[in-house]
């Protein structure tokens, strides 16, 4: 049995149609997180993908704290050998969902 799937784009919904029966439907509208906590997962998701690409010590320890400052604004606190690495990252979620670092800070706390 060959199994089809065919996208329909009707008033800005999407029908999803396998075998002639919905199995899914969004809207093609916007971005509508699950919860709060799904809109934070997703944040730091980003974040520690552009940590990951980006930050120079990986091999050196770890993430000490991931800190919600406001709702679009987080604090990461990595730790590595007699320094923190604190960066402030301010983020928007577009309308496909995606999220986009809008402004990253960085400082180096020093320990003694």
């Amino acid at each position: 049995m060959c199994l089809r799937t065919v996208f329909f784009l009707i008033v800005g919904w999407v029908f999803v149609v396998t075998i002639g029966s919905v199995v899914g439907i969004q809207s093609a509208k916007a971005c509508s997180p699950k919860s709060n906590l799904h809109q934070s997962k997703m944040h730091i998701e980003a974040i520690l993908h552009d940590l990951s690409e980006n930050y120079k010590f990986l091999d050196n320890g770890g993430i000490g704290q991931v800190k919600m400052l406001a709702t679009n604004k987080y604090q990461v606190s990595v730790l590595r050998e007699g320094n923190v690495d604190h960066f402030v990252y301010s983020l928007s979620l577009g309308a496909d969902c995606k999220v986009k670092v809008l402004e990253k800070k960085e400082n180096t706390e020093t320990k003694g």
